[in-house]
């Protein structure tokens, strides 16, 4: 995809920042390592424009209706991959002096925009997005943009079984439940009276459907899961899940 450069002062940190701030430690790694490249030989103070390191951000275009009649609409590129290579260009350049390659994308709303805002921030060859973060991501996702868990696995490149997951853990159900006796509280007649939601009839097709779940889940997380039984090791594994479902994961994992 074609490239652009676009300067400092027309890019936007996005509304919806999916990291939620900014990493001050790895900006300034960032900052550090542009210095270096784009030194100047002759002059090290200077630093030559062409010579910036960092891949393209990814950004898209954004037009806000004029506040009033006769004025012209407000016109700036929010940043979708790249947050801290910007915040690093701004402090080799404070006073915005600069222009950074950009690609220029279009979305169809801005729930698919922050979607992508996911997928691109959760490649592992960039700063690793905190698990945490790309959780509430997905439930923003389903809960203020409303798109359906397989447009969310599409757009995000998250696997359809991990998005179910996510959102159940949000509802507090977790693996193993269609719902949870959780305690509550009702108003009748003035008086509060304690209440508990039924649980769901459990049935074998639910339990065939969580298994699968997880079995896709371990296929989507093998190396992680190497690791981890690698350093639990059969017997530690085996004492703190009980030997027959120790059994069951190391099956997985093969």
């Amino acid at each position: 995809m074609a490239t652009q450069v676009i300067k400092l002062t027309d890019l936007r940190r996005p509304k919806n920042y999916l990291r939620g701030r900014v990493n001050a430690d790895y900006v300034r790694k960032l900052e550090q390592d542009a210095r270096e490249v784009m030194a100047d030989q002759d002059s090290p103070k200077t630093l030559r424009a062409s010579r910036w390191p960092f891949p393209a951000l990814v950004v898209r275009k954004v037009e806000v209706a004029a506040k009033k009649e006769g004025q012209p609409a407000e016109v700036y590129f929010e940043i979708i991959d790249g947050v801290n290579r910007n915040e690093a260009a701004k402090a080799l350049y404070p006073k915005g002096d600069f222009s950074v390659p950009c690609i220029v994308k279009t979305y169809g709303s801005e729930g698919e925009a922050f979607a992508d805002q996911i997928k691109l921030n959760n490649d592992p060859r960039g700063l690793i997005l905190d698990r945490d973060a790309r959780n509430r991501g997905i439930i923003l996702l389903r809960d203020e943009f409303k798109l359906p868990v397989r447009r969310i696995a599409a757009l995000t490149g998250v696997s359809h079984a991990s998005v179910i997951r996510i959102k159940q853990r949000k509802q507090g159900k977790g693996y193993t439940r269609a719902a949870m006796a959780r305690p509550g509280k009702r108003r009748k007649g003035g008086k509060a009276r304690t209440v508990r939601r039924k649980t769901a009839t459990w049935q074998v097709k639910t339990l065939v459907r969580q298994c699968e779940m997880l079995s896709r889940d371990f296929d989507e997380h093998q190396p992680e899961i190497a690791e981890a039984l690698k350093k639990a090791g059969d017997r530690g594994l085996s004492s703190k899940v009980g030997r027959p479902f120790a059994a069951f994961i190391n099956d997985l994992a093969e």
